[in-house]
């Protein structure tokens, strides 16, 4: 009970009508003045934290499962729409098998730590068009390796649509409807290692 008035004599009180007080108290050495200094700086920190959602890191979302640590699993869910947010720690991210007809981008760009995207078996028919002075399809993703969209209804890829991913090793587009693709579509992915397609003239 002791403790508990202390503490909160120290949050309710002006920092310099500590030391008359927990001397009164028995507080008088050095370790115990040292605590009342710093105390109201502590549960000022503390409470700042707590109405300060902003700092919060996004849950995971309510239609999708976060079975591991940095792991998000959005699978048959018959989603038409990306989750607006996820964890900006997520590593893998699995979308697949729902009815996503479109990429946006906007939904990835804080997820910096991202390495594998899989957005496989859906509905998507195009990746959103970008340019140089357009933020890029999939900006932020800067560690992403491995990017899935194969089984999608993909017949055209728009040129720097893969722009900013600069660790992407792997890229399946196969079961697309391609039949070409732009000479520009990978200009900047410099170390893409493995590319699996099919149906291209």
């Amino acid at each position: 009970m002791y403790e508990r008035s202390l503490v909160l004599f120290i949050f309710l009180h002006p920092f310099h009508t500590l030391h008359p007080v927990m001397a009164q108290w028995g507080c008088t050495n050095i370790f115990c003045r040292a605590a009342a200094a710093w105390l109201p700086l502590l549960f000022s920190s503390l409470l700042w934290q707590t109405i300060s959602p902003i700092h919060a890191n996004p849950p995971c979302p309510r239609s999708c499962s976060c079975p591991g640590v940095k792991e998000v699993h959005c699978t048959f869910r018959h989603l038409t729409t990306i989750p607006e947010t996820f964890p900006r720690d997520t590593e893998r991210l699995n979308l697949g098998y729902n009815s996503l007809t479109e990429v946006e981008g906007s939904e990835f760009r804080s997820l910096r730590q991202l390495e594998m995207l899989m957005l496989h078996g859906n509905d998507i028919s195009t990746l959103q068009q970008a340019n140089i002075r357009e933020p890029r399809l999939f900006e932020g993703l800067v560690s992403l390796i491995r990017l899935h969209l194969d089984h999608n209804l993909i017949d055209f890829i728009e040129p720097y649509s893969f722009s900013g991913l600069t660790s992407l090793k792997l890229l399946q587009l196969e079961g697309n409807l391609l039949k070409e693709i732009h000479p520009q579509t990978f200009i900047t992915v410099s170390i893409l290692g493995s590319f699996w397609t099919s149906g291209l003239k």
